[in-house]
């Protein structure tokens, strides 16, 4: 790895410390005395550390390990008997599961590097993340029916990752399964010995961060939006997120080397999103209502998007400052952006 390595974030974190060596940013959940469970403040941190990582230029992969003993042990139940009605329990574990939205929306890939046990919400963050690499002797387990609840976030993310039968079995009995079984079932992507698994997710997030970002950062969010599309409009959608990076400055420069047989690799700074959409010529963004059951989201092309705490919205969409950047670019001042179908704004 590169030996630009520094801290991140300074004091803005409490339960997790985040660092970058080159261009991957690393994340480490620090609750060891707690098997780093889930309480709200990391939940918060986590998220928080993701967006603010997931906006910087110099990062183009991220991995997210566990301090001491494990991986995580799940979400805090001691923060069970803070809470009465079924309202404040819906909100507590809204925060804890935001990061999972978080991973499957922001641009940046992110890997899990697992040990000791990944159970519960632990289980669910090694199954939301990008990829995962597991050491040896890592146990994984959906056990909140052990303790009278259920894995229904994990579920998740696990529904995406398992069959149906295995998602259920682990889910309806709340064993545990060992990191081998996890590589055959495809929880995660490698194995490593004892204490390498670190170093295993860092080798692939060096391998993502050597490739182009405008390709990896346009690809991985054009993959989630066409993950549950029907067949024939993902295919469209696809041709219409490809024809966009063939416009990118990076798509430029690597087939001008492959053509040349240039071992250069196109390595310019973070992909613009906003600029391949305005070359698409297809972005609408809409001015979000002052009240109402949509007030504080922003419209991007029909979907809406929860705006998290940098200001752009989540699932995929643009934020506030970028719909503004849009605007002053275009030099519009109406408050809304219409660029192929005026009538849409």
């Amino acid at each position: 790895m590169a030996a630009d390595t520094d801290p991140v974030g300074g004091d803005a974190y409490e339960t997790v410390d985040v660092d970058r060596d080159g261009y991957v940013g690393r994340i480490t959940l620090d609750r060891p005395e707690a098997m780093n469970t889930f309480s709200t403040e990391l939940a918060v941190d986590l998220d928080d550390a993701l967006h603010d990582l997931d906006e910087r230029d110099d990062i183009r992969a991220v991995v997210v390990d566990g301090a001491g003993d494990a991986f995580s042990a799940g979400i805090d139940v001691s923060e069970h008997g803070e809470y009465d009605t079924k309202a404040e329990y819906e909100a507590w574990v809204a925060r804890m599961e935001d990061p999972f939205h978080t991973l499957a929306e922001m641009a940046t890939p992110v890997i899990a590097a697992a040990h000791g046990h990944a159970a519960a919400n632990g289980l669910g963050l090694v199954a939301a993340c990008d990829l995962a690499v597991a050491a040896e002797g890592t146990m994984f387990g959906a056990t909140a029916p052990k303790v009278g609840l259920f894995c229904m976030g994990p579920s998740v993310p696990l529904m995406e990752t398992l069959t149906r039968k295995r998602c259920l079995e682990m889910v309806l009995t709340g064993d545990l399964i060992d990191a081998e079984t996890a590589l055959e079932w495809g929880i995660v992507n490698r194995v490593r010995p004892q204490g390498e698994h670190v170093e295993g997710a860092v080798e692939l997030a060096e391998t993502i961060a050597s490739k182009s970002p405008a390709a990896v950062q346009l690809g991985k969010r054009a993959y989630y939006e066409m993950e549950d599309m029907p067949y024939h409009e993902a295919l469209d959608y696809s041709n219409e997120q490809f024809a966009g990076l063939c416009t990118t400055a990076d798509a430029n420069e690597g087939i001008e080397a492959f053509l040349s047989g240039s071992r250069s690799r196109p390595t310019s700074g973070r992909a613009s999103e906003r600029a391949i959409a305005r070359r698409l010529g297809d972005v609408t963004v809409q001015k979000p209502p002052e009240s109402g059951p949509q007030a504080g989201s922003t419209a991007i092309d029909g979907v809406r998007g929860r705006r998290g705490p940098s200001g752009r919205c989540r699932n995929g969409g643009l934020g506030t400052r970028d719909a503004q950047l849009i605007q002053s670019e275009r030099g519009q001042t109406d408050g809304g952006i219409a660029a192929r179908n005026p009538s849409t704004a």
